[in-house]
């Protein structure tokens, strides 16, 4: 085994199939005939990716642009038929009511959704038992 002994020792570069296929090429004699099927094998999944990639950008680009939309609507357009509304002085109906109170969440705290779920970059949090001080800390081991 020639091929399939450097094959394996490039693993970034090789993956199991390519390396087992190259193998049992050389132990077979059929090297060159597995080689094509690899290179068929490797040109069909990278058209089927991109296919794919191509595929969910529209959708993806639509979902962005929905909620971009919904929230310039919730942010700037709903308080304005808020103030129109509350010169009625008839109830509303319910759905009504959820749209407002969604729009009021949204506006007081709008950031809460575009803040990242993860503490920014070098905050180190700490420990509960280091908030305390060193005279609690002596006075409950007691």
């Amino acid at each position: 085994m020639v091929v399939g002994c450097f094959t394996g020792k490039a693993p970034q570069y090789f993956d199991d199939l390519f390396c087992s296929l190259v193998g049992s090429g050389e132990d077979s004699g059929t090297l060159e005939i597995m080689l094509d099927r690899v290179a068929t094998y490797k040109e069909k999944t990278e058209a089927l990716r991109a296919k794919i990639k191509k595929a969910m950008t529209y959708p993806i680009a639509v979902i962005v642009v929905a909620i971009v939309v919904t929230g310039i609507l919730l942010v700037k357009v709903v308080p304005t038929f808020a103030e129109t509304f509350k010169g009625f002085g008839a109830d509303l109906p319910g759905f009504t009511l959820l749209v407002l109170r969604i729009s009021e969440f949204v506006q007081a705290g709008g950031s809460l959704f575009c803040s990242p779920p993860w503490p920014p970059a070098g905050h180190i949090p700490r420990p509960c038992c280091a908030r305390r001080s060193f005279a609690t800390a002596l006075t409950r081991c007691r």
